[in-house]
């Protein structure tokens, strides 16, 4: 099981498009249609082999793209091994999505804004000390 690699990512999802920042590398990434569901199940603690069973099952992606979309998600840091008991009972069922005839489990990375989210001053925060830390100059 899987989930976020809080507090460094955070995710959003709107009509479908998820889009996840990583804001210790300053990318950010965007998933859609199928892709979007996949993260959404994996980082509620849905069981991959669920996923994947339902996938494979209603013949819509083979079990070697999900298993390569999840590294994809390892690879790039967003998604860790889950600690302790995260995972969800229920059954994973596939939604229908309009307009999606062949799924895609796209990953696609932007860098545009990577500049703009690295210098963002939360960067600044130490738990024990908060926001913003002074300098030794300024104590």
């Amino acid at each position: 099981m899987y989930q976020v690699n809080a507090p460094r990512v955070i995710h959003e999802t709107l009509d479908g498009e998820t889009i996840v920042i990583d804001t210790q590398s300053g990318f950010y990434y965007t998933a859609a249609g199928h892709a979007s569901v996949i993260w959404l199940a994996l980082v509620a603690g849905q069981a991959p082999q669920k996923i994947v069973d339902a996938y494979t099952a209603a013949g819509l992606i083979a079990q070697s793209e999900i298993h390569k979309f999840i590294k994809d998600l390892l690879d790039a840091e967003l998604i860790v091994v889950a600690a302790g008991d995260h995972v969800i009972s229920s059954v994973f069922s596939i939604p229908a999505i309009a307009g999606m005839d062949a799924p895609d489990l796209q990953l696609k990375c932007h860098s545009d804004l990577h500049e703009l989210i690295e210098m963002d001053p939360i960067h600044e925060v130490d738990m024990s000390r908060g926001w913003p830390i002074q300098s030794k100059a300024e104590a």
